[in-house]
């Protein structure tokens, strides 16, 4: 398992211990990773972690993913699109409060990287809305924070502490509602929010 958070990785082991014997864990970022040729894998598995890597840092990170992948070996990276509620309520929020240098890398992204490095992949789309009751503020709150924002959304974890980023991000919106009216009040259909989400899950066989 690789993550740059230990906290993640403790959590991944936890949630997979029954499943997967514990294996080794890098404590680092993927475009930063350098493991000796001998230390490849037959698969690899990506769930939506590409999203705070830098543009600029993707090819060198895909050159990583392919140096560590086996012959024969196959890698899936599963990763939102631009027309995803994941990466466009970001942006729109970045966007408004003239937040620069700041946004989501989207499934897009990775493809034209990998278009350019004459890479073959194949690619499956997934569609589908994320409906929450308008009036449960804690399951809204928990979705825009840790899911569109943390990428660790946990249905029996609601009450987790926002971080003080989320709770000033939280603020902010509130602060202006203009915001929330404009943007988050047009997913509202019949009370719920329905917020569209679209994931590419991108196969490469080496």
């Amino acid at each position: 398992m690789l993550d740059p958070s230990k906290e993640a990785l403790t959590q991944a082991h936890d949630q997979f211990l029954p499943f997967i014997n514990k294996g080794k864990s890098y404590n680092i970022k993927l475009q930063d990773i350098s493991l000796p040729l001998s230390d490849t894998f037959d698969l690899i598995w990506i769930m939506h972690g590409f999203y705070a890597i830098p543009r600029i840092d993707l090819k060198r990170s895909i050159d990583h993913l392919l140096e560590m992948l086996s012959d024969n070996g196959t890698c899936f990276i599963a990763q939102a699109g631009r027309n995803s509620f994941y990466i466009d309520f970001y942006n729109q929020y970045s966007k408004y409060f003239n937040i620069r240098n700041s946004s989501f890398t989207s499934a897009e992204d990775i493809l034209e990287i990998l278009v350019k490095m004459g890479v073959t992949y194949h690619v499956q789309t997934f569609n589908y809305n994320e409906c929450i009751d308008k009036n449960d503020n804690d399951s809204v709150n928990h979705y825009l924070f840790h899911e569109c924002i943390d990428n660790s959304f946990k249905p029996n974890n609601k009450n987790k502490k926002l971080t003080l980023k989320n709770l000033q991000f939280l603020s902010q919106i509130k602060k202006d509602r203009h915001f929330a009216q404009q943007y988050l009040d047009n997913y509202i259909q019949n009370e719920y929010y329905s917020f569209p989400q679209n994931v590419c899950l991108c196969l490469i066989k080496k």
